[in-house]
């Protein structure tokens, strides 16, 4: 796997999006993180609620 960016910047994302530069690949790079950061944002409401309570 030859990635054009650094293993530090993926975050521990197991989907290497940046080996294929085609467009259609774009299009899923941005549904995945898009998918990912709802999974982040559910994360931290779960850690919020369990504080609150």
């Amino acid at each position: 796997m030859s990635s054009i960016f650094p293993s530090s910047l993926s975050l521990s994302v197991d989907y290497d999006i940046y080996d294929d530069p085609t467009l259609e690949n774009e299009e899923q790079a941005k549904v995945k993180n898009v998918k990912q950061q709802e999974q982040v944002t559910s994360t931290i409401d779960k850690a919020n609620s369990l504080r609150t309570t």
